[in-house]
């Protein structure tokens, strides 16, 4: 019995020649978040946060603990330091007096945003500092 007959296509993609139809789709998911970003602006569950300046070291510090994803995560404070430091601010001279400006944002960022900042969300704290250690920043994805 003579093999069956195969037929081969190739077909070669040069990525400045596509024709429209034949563009590959790609597609970013984003996963939405009580907390979100857009611009320099940050939301909790669609309304907006008020920072009365953006220059202040609490903003500064939820831009950093929101990071790129807004998934948030564990951020020691020496990374948060280095991170305020690229954006400005003064070195501190011990590590003490790190914690302590991390810490003292954390308490203005509830007292300068007017209560809009949110505190805990289903009972876990946004902002839970781990003594010692960092920061956890807890973003929980909202239910589809």
């Amino acid at each position: 019995m003579p093999p069956e007959e195969t037929t081969w296509v190739v077909i070669n993609f040069y990525p400045n020649r596509l024709l429209a139809s034949y563009k590959l789709k790609t597609e970013v998911v984003f996963k939405k978040r009580l907390i979100t970003k857009e611009g320099e602006e940050f939301y909790y569950k669609g309304k907006r946060i008020k920072f009365d300046n953006k220059t202040t070291i609490y903003y500064k510090l939820v831009d950093i603990l929101f990071g790129q994803s807004g998934e948030g995560g564990f951020y020691s404070y020496e990374e948060i330091n280095n991170e305020l430091e690229i954006q400005g601010e003064d070195k501190p001279t011990s590590q003490d007096k790190i914690r302590k400006r991390i810490n003292n944002a954390i308490d203005n960022l509830t007292r300068f945003t007017h209560n809009t900042f949110p505190q805990t969300i289903n009972q876990i704290k946004v902002i839970n500092p781990q003594r010692g250690r960092g920061i956890e920043f807890n973003n929980p994805e909202l239910p589809i």
